[in-house]
This record gives structure tokens, sequence and C-alpha cells, in this order.
């Protein structure tokens, strides 16, 4: 009897101390991205890179309100853009907000944009957008090193328009640090 009590109270030592606590997630930010790794290395040109939040993700945020964007900046662009939009699947569509932030930004560091005005999420697809004017070879926009999210790395050149960072860049696997933060 006292040989089961003894490994009764072992085990359940073992259960309490061994198991970490579950990290608390937090549903008023969206983002797809793990800790920033790294940034492509993209020629002179314009790009936009986006996160797409779709209506299944944003359903039980029906209410929210958009309030910030959070980026990871390497290099400051020439000229940046940052949009809202609602879209579906494959682009962005109506724009909600657009801001330039070229001169709020700074480089090597998270950047924090909040929106002018509140911005209430009604449950259709989200596009966060940061398009970018570069008139020489820079890093722009940072990225986790994967692997990706299929709404995570979107991106747009003038060459191919909307597809993915992987389908663009031979299969290189990453999330754009852009996250979306909400209130409620």
């Amino acid at each position: 009897m006292k040989y089961t009590l003894a490994l009764l109270v072992t085990g359940l030592l073992i259960l309490t101390t061994a198991c970490e606590p579950d990290e608390e997630i937090d549903l008023n930010l969206l983002e797809y991205a793990g800790v920033n790794s790294t940034s492509p290395f993209l020629p002179e040109g314009s790009y936009s890179f986006a996160a797409r939040f779709p209506a299944s993700v944003l359903t039980e945020r029906i209410g929210k309100e958009m309030i910030s964007v959070e980026l990871f900046i390497y290099d400051v662009p020439s000229s940046a853009i940052l949009t809202i939009n609602q879209g579906n699947a494959s682009t962005p569509g109506t724009l909600l907000y657009s801001d330039n932030v070229t001169d709020n930004l700074s480089p090597n560091i998270g950047n924090t944009i909040f929106l002018n005005s509140p911005i209430e999420i009604t449950g259709e697809d989200i596009w966060v957008v940061y398009t970018v004017e570069q008139t020489e070879n820079q890093q722009v926009l940072g990225c986790d090193a994967g692997p990706r999210d299929s709404n995570g790395d979107r991106f747009f050149n003038t060459t191919d328009g909307w597809t993915t960072f992987q389908d663009f860049a031979n299969g290189e696997s990453i999330n754009w640090n852009i996250a979306l933060r909400l209130r409620d």
C-alpha cells in the first residue's frame, strides 16, 4: 500500500512539475510570423507585402476594432504606404484605410503604426498591405524563418501581380512581420 501511494504521489509530482503552462493566445493580435529572422534583398522597384486575414479567422472578432499595425522594418524605402483592404482569397479589394508612413518608420526595429481612426471588424476578409517604392537594392520588411502560412506571405510585383513570396522566390518559406492589433 505504501509503495502504491509513493508511486501515485511521484506520478502526480511529475505531472505537475513537468508541464509548462499553456501560452495565452492574444485574440487582439492577428499575425502569422514568428520571431523576426531576416528580410529578402530585393532590387530597385515597387513591391507590396501583405498578410490576409480570412473571414474564418475574423468571425470571433466581429465588433472589435483595428487600431494599429506592427511591421518589422529593415531599410526605410523611398516611399511606404500602408493600406487595409477588404478582399478575397486572391487579391485585396475595397480600400478601408491608407496612409503614407514613410516619415514615421525607423530602420532595424519593430514599428507600430496607429490608425488615424479605428476600423470595425465586420467579418469580411482583411488584407494588411505594405507597399514600397525602392530606388536601390534594399531589404525593407522583416520575415520569420517559416514555415509559411498560406496567408502570411502575400506578395505583389509589377511583373507577376499578386502571388505568394514562396512562388516568387522559388520555394522560400516565410511569413511577413505584419501584425494587426485590435481592441474590444
